[in-house]
């Protein structure tokens, strides 16, 4: 995971496969999901439904989208748009600074303003889950400020029901 996260911060491609799940590691800059590296580096054959995950990170108490996400944003648009029985489900997370109860509340402003991304681009609040997670799911042992960063994120995952189309 903090393999993952240094790539993303030094800007090269980082992505893993799991089952059905695609872990985007990286906003990418350019070109469809199917760009990570696999040995065919072409389109993603895939069953009805499968899952893609990413995530925006946020600095401290903040909760608006870095524009460094948007493109990103864009694409999984475009995928819930294409695929009319998809669902969004988006969780705010937090570092353990501050109390609980305004973790729960800076996560749910998290996850409000991804979700608000998504509704602003055509998509329809009722295929769009949102979770506040506070600081519950810590990710990194918090020993100091840098740690701190890879806590505070909103997980944005696509549930991807492809019924009738063969790739994306």
């Amino acid at each position: 995971k903090v393999r993952c996260i240094n790539q993303h911060i030094s800007g090269q491609l980082g992505c893993g496969y799991t089952n059905k799940k695609i872990v985007l590691k990286r906003w990418y800059d350019e070109g469809e999901f199917a760009q990570c590296d696999s040995p065919a580096k072409t389109k993603v054959s895939i069953e009805k439904q499968h899952i893609v995950i990413t995530e925006t990170l946020y600095d401290f108490n903040q909760a608006e989208i870095k524009p460094i996400y948007y493109q990103s944003l864009n694409k999984l648009a475009e995928l819930i748009k294409t695929y009319s029985k998809s669902k969004l489900v988006i969780s705010g997370h937090t570092d353990s600074k501050g109390s609980s109860a305004y973790n729960i509340q800076l996560s749910k402003r998290r996850a409000q303003s991804v979700a608000k991304y998504f509704t602003e681009k055509g998509i329809e609040s009722s295929r769009i889950v949102m979770k506040n997670q506070g600081e519950q799911d810590i990710r990194e042992v918090e020993a100091n400020d840098v740690s701190r960063v890879f806590n505070r994120y909103t997980s944005i995952t696509l549930f991807l029901n492809t019924s009738g189309k063969k790739d994306i």
